[in-house]
C-alpha cells in the first residue's frame, strides 16, 4: 500500500512528504532527549498532529509552568526567519547547523542525514 501510495507522488509532494517526515522524527527524538536528562522538564507532542503554530508542550513537572516551543529541521534560515516574525513571542529551538549560523537556540540535533544512521 505505501509503495502504491509513494508511486503516485510527483518529485514536489515527495519533498514535502520527506521534509513531514524528518521533521515528526525531529520532534520524537528531542522528547526522548528531554524526557531523559534527568530535569524535571518533561515534554510531549500536543495530542493533534496539526497543533497550530506549536511542536512540543513542555511540563515543568516541580512548578507545574507550561510552556510550548516549536521545532524546525531545516537548513533553511528564511524558513526560520519567518516563523519567528509571525510568531516574535513564540520559541523556537532549530537543529545543531543552522542554530549555529543563526546564533538561536538547539534541540541539540543534527541536520546531516549521517545524524540518523
Amino acid at each position: 500500500e505505501i509503495s502504491d501510495y509513494l508511486q503516485d507522488l510527483n518529485d514536489e509532494q515527495l519533498t514535502g512528504l520527506s521534509n513531514n517526515i524528518k521533521g515528526v522524527l525531529h520532534e520524537i527524538q528531542f522528547i526522548e532527549i528531554e524526557n531523559d536528562d534527568g530535569d524535571s522538564v518533561s515534554a510531549a507532542l500536543f495530542q493533534d498532529t496539526n497543533h497550530p503554530d506549536m511542536d512540543i508542550i513542555l511540563t515543568d513537572n516541580t512548578t507545574g509552568e507550561i510552556s510550548e516551543i516549536q521545532l524546525k529541521a531545516t537548513d533553511s534560515s528564511s524558513y526560520v526567519e519567518d516563523w519567528i516574525n509571525e510568531h516574535p513571542e513564540g520559541d523556537i529551538l532549530i537543529t545543531e547547523e543552522l542554530a549555529e549560523k543563526m546564533n538561536l537556540e538547539t534541540t541539540g540535533i543534527s541536520n546531516d542525514p549521517n545524524y540518523y544512521q
